[in-house]
This record gives structure tokens, sequence and C-alpha cells, in this order.
């Protein structure tokens, strides 16, 4: 896509990548710069899109409506917000347990 992320954690416009090793090693540096911000793999698939385009508010929505989602599909629960959180992690009979 021509972007960059740079080493203040900003990503910056850069030429396109031409050969699939470059597009390999551009990839596998995003991936360490995410591992290194300690950025989950299952919170990437929900907000990876805003999160590059610098849109923290909506990076930090989707995540959280990702980790609901994710919460649901571990439980089988259908509930929503507070009621589905207090019912998987419930300290008299927890959907989750550790």
């Amino acid at each position: 896509m021509g972007l960059q992320i740079q080493k203040d954690g900003k990503a910056t416009s850069v030429p396109k990548a031409e050969t699939l090793d470059e597009v390999d090693r551009r990839v596998n540096s995003l991936h360490k710069k995410l591992y290194d911000r300690a950025i989950h793999s299952e919170v990437t698939k929900y907000c990876i899109k805003d999160y590059l385009r610098k849109d923290y508010f909506d990076a930090v929505f989707e995540a959280s409506k990702g980790l609901a989602e994710r919460v649901r599909q571990m439980t089988g629960l259908t509930k929503d917000g507070g009621e589905l959180f207090q019912t998987a992690f419930s300290t008299k009979d927890p959907s989750i347990c550790s």
C-alpha cells in the first residue's frame, strides 16, 4: 500500500513495494512492530486498518467489539455489553476459566 511505520510509531507514505521479497520484508517488519507494541493477534483482526490510519478512537472501538465477539465465540453466550462480561467471567459460575 505504500505505508511504513516509523520509529516513533507513526505511519508514513513510502513507494509501493515492487517485488515479493520487498513485500515480505515489509510485512514481517510490520508484524514485528505490532509484536513489540504487544498488540494481540486477535485484536489486530478487528482494528488493524484503523490503527494504521492512526484512527485510534475507532481502533479501540473495533477492538472492544472484537473482544466481545471473541468472548461470545468462546462461551456460546449471545449477550452483549456488561451483561456478556459479567456472565462470562462470573466468580460463581464463569463461562471462561483460566
